[in-house]
């Protein structure tokens, strides 16, 4: 049984993520100043930054702490969650499908996402360093053709 967690970068491109939107929502809303009055869009403004600090601040590392992943001989078991904790349990044998996902800013931190299918639902796995995304896939394969 090998347990993998997420690597400090994932964070780091959670919070670019998570900013970016933000940022794009600020110049939206500083366009928007011409239509609507300055305090509403000044006080949104004000709110929108307070819960993006939060999130990006707060919520991810705990959420980042809260990520494992666990492979053993027959399973993928995910476990997340920062006030809901979830578990996902993948069988190998259940498993259709497997791919790498990559954004180019992920591909250029060195990271890549795992998405894997089964016959009843899709199994997302956050960005891991490319190395252990190979090795959890060449895993489920080496589980897959032993059953």
């Amino acid at each position: 049984m090998k347990q993998y967690t997420l690597p400090s970068r994932t964070l780091f491109l959670w919070r670019i993520r998570l900013f970016a939107v933000a940022g794009v929502l600020t110049l939206l809303l500083c366009w928007l100043c011409y239509i609507v009055p300055v305090q509403f869009v000044l006080l949104f403004l004000a709110v929108l930054w307070v819960v993006a600090f939060f999130i990006g601040f707060w919520y991810l590392p705990r959420q980042h702490r809260n990520y494992k992943i666990t492979l053993n001989e027959q399973s993928l078991l995910l476990q997340r969650g920062v006030f809901l904790h979830t578990h996902y349990l993948m069988p190998a044998p259940r498993m259709i499908y497997a791919e790498l996902l990559s954004t180019p800013l992920c591909r250029s931190m060195g990271l890549c996402g795992l998405s894997l299918r089964a016959a009843r639902g899709i199994l997302h796995i956050a960005p891991l360093e490319l190395k252990e995304a190979m090795e959890i896939l060449m895993q489920l394969d080496r589980e897959e053709d032993r059953l």
